[in-house]
C-alpha cells in the first residue's frame, strides 16, 4: 500500500501523461514565439544554427501531444505513450541543447536579444520536462533499487 505521500501508479502515471501533454504544448508555443516577434528571415538564422533545427522538435512534439492526450483519456496503452514520451523528450533534449549551445551568437543578435538569450534554454528545458514526463508515466518510474 502506498505511503501517505505517494500516489498510486495508476494516479501517478495520469498526471504524468497530462504534465507531458502540457509540455508538448508549451514546446510548440515556445517554438512559435520568435515568429511573434521578429521577422521571419532573422528566425531562419536563429533556428539554422546547429545539426539539426529546433523545428524538428515541433513535429515531435506534435505526435506526443496526440499520444499523451489519447493515453491520459484512456484511448491509448498508457505504458507504450509513456515510453514514447520519452523517447521523443530525450531526442528532444538532445536536438534542442545541440542548437541552444550553437545559438549564443545569433541570439545576441536578434532584435530583443534579452528575450531569445533566454528562450533557447526554455526550449531545451521544457524538452527535459517531457522526457521527464514520459519517465515517470513509465513502468521505469517504479522500478525499485537493489
Amino acid at each position: 500500500m502506498p505511503g501517505p505521500n505517494r500516489h498510486p501508479p495508476v494516479q501517478r502515471t495520469s498526471i504524468a501523461l497530462r504534465i507531458g501533454a502540457l509540455a508538448c504544448v508549451a514546446l510548440l508555443c515556445l517554438l512559435a514565439l520568435p515568429y511573434a516577434l521578429v521577422e521571419a528571415s532573422a528566425v531562419q538564422v536563429y533556428y539554422g544554427v546547429g545539426p539539426i533545427s529546433p523545428l524538428a522538435v515541433a513535429l515531435f512534439a506534435g505526435v506526443a501531444l496526440v499520444a499523451l492526450g489519447a493515453a491520459a483519456a484512456g484511448r491509448s496503452d498508457p505504458d507504450v505513450v509513456a515510453g514514447l514520451a520519452l523517447v521523443v523528450g530525450l531526442g528532444s533534449v538532445g536536438i534542442t541543447l545541440s542548437w541552444a549551445l550553437g545559438a549564443a551568437g545569433v541570439a545576441g543578435g536578434l532584435p530583443v536579444s534579452a528575450t531569445f538569450e533566454y528562450h533557447r534554454w526554455a526550449v531545451v528545458g521544457t524538452s527535459a520536462v517531457l522526457a521527464l514526463a514520459g519517465l515517470f508515466a513509465s513502468p521505469l518510474g517504479d522500478a525499485k533499487g537493489p
